[in-house]
């Protein structure tokens, strides 16, 4: 019996090796199994001699003997090799280095986890939870450089390919990475790719049946009832499923099942919050109190969304088109500003510096964000924007010659109004009308 748990002993220990370096991020499931069963045998066999401190110090140097006769040990081997104690507990040994280690992949991280069983034991309970939080600090850290990693690579690659490209270009990959590298950014993707891995469990190779679409779905529904701000966390996890399906695009290889699937329910969650899609039956969504949130995020999430989808397009014009006229009003008559809606994102990113005074920046903001969703689109769509926006501008030319003011500020405001305008659609290529007729 002795050879048997000296080989095993032996064989644990150069799995817990492995264990601490790079090495295990080529481990599935099955090998943690496998260093669970052996954990279990060892611990299980050493109980009885919990107290033997001879027979276990005769363990112990039979192990560096088998270590110095197998492999070029160091001189200081003992100090390098986990203890005899260490090793009457190598299961919360195996466990707390597998935490620890930022290579292990997440999947696998979570079956860690899910394992690690403290029993009824309140001390393990609470060893549990600490190794739990300790470990888990170095695998959420080294997934989020990671993705910030990817990131800077990511865009780097594809400002190299665009080196001649139109200034518009460069100006919506600005938009694009400055946003994406913001702490907030990077915490909320993360927690959106942990949204899209759970929701996968549902997702067969046979592809997305009718059942397990609403289950997804019911899960969406459930996750933003939760917590409303989750529903910023939707709109990344639809975003990283759509710049996956690019990046296949532009290779002309297929899409992967996970994120194709994905795609569709996560679609039509986001059209029935903005009343675009048939409301799903079975699912509990509060349109007044959400919408509104969709317009205040970031103006390159919505742009973007905006690229893929037509109707979702449609109904994000139109809300910064209302905007638009109620800027243009406001600016007229200032002691509307208070009943603006929806208070989208460029108003609230905006500071008033003197609410006496006609906020003049707040349209250069409004501009800005008609020029994200411009830059976003290709030049057949993005002329056809503009196209509409000299419409609008037209429109409100008209009415201006309708207004009788009385207001000092009068020609002020014609003077500023006009100069953003000019402004806006000089940066867009585009000619118009100096004055109002």
């Amino acid at each position: 019996m002795d050879i048997e748990i000296n080989d095993q002993i032996f064989e644990f220990v150069k799995l817990f090796s492995e264990a601490k370096t790079m090495s295990v991020n080529t481990w599935n499931k099955e090998k943690v199994q496998y260093c669970i069963r052996l954990a279990t045998g060892i611990e299980f066999y050493l109980f009885d001699f919990e107290n033997d401190t001879k027979y276990k110090e005769y363990l112990f140097s039979e192990l560096v003997k088998k270590i110095k006769m197998t492999t070029e040990a160091c001189a200081d081997l003992e100090k390098s090799i986990p203890s005899i104690d260490e090793i009457c507990n190598c299961q919360r040994l195996l466990y707390r280095t597998l935490l620890k280690n930022p290579y292990l992949s997440l999947d696998v991280l979570a079956y860690v986890i899910e394992t690690y069983d403290p029993l009824f034991d309140s001390d393990k309970k609470k060893s549990f939870v600490k190794d739990v939080i300790i470990g888990s600090k170095s695998a959420v850290i080294a997934d989020v450089l990671t993705g910030v990693q990817m990131t800077f690579l990511e865009g780097v690659s594809r400002l190299k390919s665009a080196t001649n490209a139109k200034d518009y270009i460069v100006s919506s990959f600005k938009e694009e990475y400055s946003f994406k590298l913001l702490p907030k950014t990077i915490s909320y993707r993360a927690a959106a790719k942990l949204l899209i891995r759970d929701c996968s469990r549902y997702i067969t190779e046979g592809g997305l049946l009718q059942y397990n679409k609403y289950l997804i779905i019911k899960k969406f529904s459930d996750y933003i009832n939760k917590s409303p701000q989750n529903l910023e966390i939707l709109f990344h996890a639809y975003i990283i499923t759509l710049e996956i399906r690019e990046n296949y695009l532009d290779k002309n290889e297929e899409e992967p099942l996970i994120p194709a699937d994905m795609y569709e329910p996560l679609l039509d969650y986001i059209l029935s919050v903005i009343d675009e899609k048939s409301r799903l039956p079975y699912l509990e969504v509060d349109s007044a109190a959400l919408e509104p949130q969709i317009w205040r995020l970031h103006p390159w999430m919505l742009a973007k969304i905006s690229y893929h989808d037509e109707t979702f397009f449609l109904k994000y014009r139109n809300k910064l088109t209302e905007c638009t006229r109620q800027e243009q009003r406001i600016m007229v008559d200032d002691s509307l500003s208070s009943m603006i809606e929806p208070k989208m994102f460029y108003r609230q990113i905006h500071v008033h510096e003197n609410d006496s005074k006609i906020d003049y920046e707040l349209m250069e903001k409004l501009h800005k964000q008609w020029n994200i969703l411009i830059n976003v689109f290709d030049k057949r769509r993005a002329d056809k924007l503009v196209d509409f926006l000299k419409e609008e501008w037209i429109i409100f030319k008209k009415k201006f010659t309708n207004y009788e003011y009385n207001k000092a500020s009068d020609c002020i405001f014609k003077n500023m109004f006009i100069q953003t305008w000019m402004i806006f659609f000089k940066e867009l290529g585009v000619q118009i009308e100096s004055s109002l007729p």
